[in-house]
């Protein structure tokens, strides 16, 4: 699938690194459908993107999770589920697709009896396991795969994390499953786990781009930028606008429900609730989220962000539902870049 130019001399200029410019839309495609089929009759959460891959997840109930691969142009590419060996249930999985396109990483919880340990298990493309290594103590329960290949895991060093503990939350791995290093100590993010949904201002986030690692905890509103030497290259508080409905102050934020960052580096976010909610760039050196343009966000208030491709954000209807999955991508002239 293409992307149709809107502005295509735009898309041969590029940004200026560090300006603040105009944001224009230089690029749409049309929407693919994502068909859960056999599927349907499970809980589907919303799709996501990864690595050009997209995935629908399924749950019959909490244990042997299901998933839909898709490529970019909506075509069903594998079925499968996570069903680890020597364990009575598997719970808790999460995947991504592998940069060389042999397959898949998961993480998974084995579950016998009252003992639980997380797993890194390798599928190849058909969904079929290849290889299971045990990762313990970490329980990453967020994963992404870097440009280079290797395995980044969000979550806690172990099951009862104190707040003020050097424990990493952080975890690198290599594409053949060996411990690379951590980074980004506990006691950095308060009180509540940093790994875990804020109900009132959304989930956690780990996504890669470039040769970035974006992690972000709605629990501080804190957003942490890594290379891929695991190096802190950016720190923000990034605080949630007020939703405003009608001009007037809900006294209540807005949650974060995506997030996404292109090769360029820079950083958006799909912000709900009130009035003004819609798709945001990160402005680093004022530390806040600049909404799009009114007219440009008129067009993409109504969707959700599950992940980009290079420069391409992908997006899906919001509040979607169903057998069907609508997915477009867009192009955008970046405001704001590293």
């Amino acid at each position: 699938m293409k992307l149709v130019s809107i502005l295509s001399v735009l898309a041969l200029l590029g940004p200026v690194t560090g300006a603040a410019q105009a944001p224009q839309l230089i690029a749409e495609s049309q929407p693919v459908v994502l068909d859960a089929g056999s599927a349907a009759y499970m809980f589907t959460f919303m799709p996501r993107l990864a690595g050009g891959t997209v995935i629908l997840e399924h749950r019959a109930g909490p244990s042997e999770p299901a998933y839909s691969i898709y490529s970019r142009d909506g075509k069903l590419q594998a079925r499968f589920r996570i069903d680890l060996p020597d364990a009575s249930e598997t719970i808790d999985s999460r995947i991504a697709p592998l940069r060389d396109g042999s397959g898949f990483v998961a993480g998974a919880i084995a579950v016998n009896g009252l003992d639980r340990a997380f797993k890194l298990c390798f599928l190849d493309r058909d969904g079929k396991l290849k290889k299971v290594v045990p990762i313990s103590p970490y329980w990453p329960t967020h994963l992404a795969v870097a440009a280079d290949g290797t395995i980044w895991g969000f979550g806690s060093a172990s099951r009862d994390d104190k707040p003020a503990s050097d424990n990493p939350v952080v975890f690198h791995v290599s594409s053949s499953g060996e411990l690379l290093g951590t980074a980004l100590p506990r006691k950095l993010f308060g009180s509540e786990p940093p790994h875990e949904l804020r109900p009132e201002s959304g989930p956690a986030f780990l996504a890669s781009g470039g040769s970035r690692v974006a992690v972000y905890s709605p629990q501080t509103r804190q957003l942490f930028e890594l290379g891929l030497d695991r190096k802190v290259i950016g720190s923000y508080v990034i605080p949630l606008p007020e939703q405003q409905r009608a001009g007037q102050s809900l006294a209540r934020p807005m949650g974060l429900a995506g997030l996404a960052i292109t090769d360029q580096g820079t950083i958006y976010a799909k912000l709900n609730g009130g009035d003004d909610a819609g798709l945001y760039e990160l402005d680093r050196p004022n530390q806040r989220w600049t909404p799009l343009p009114e007219e440009l966000m008129n067009q993409v208030r109504a969707y959700s962000l599950i992940g980009c491709q290079g420069e391409d954000l992908a997006l899906t209807p919001a509040g979607r539902r169903g057998q069907q999955f609508p997915v477009k991508w867009i192009r955008l002239t970046p405001r704001f870049t590293p």
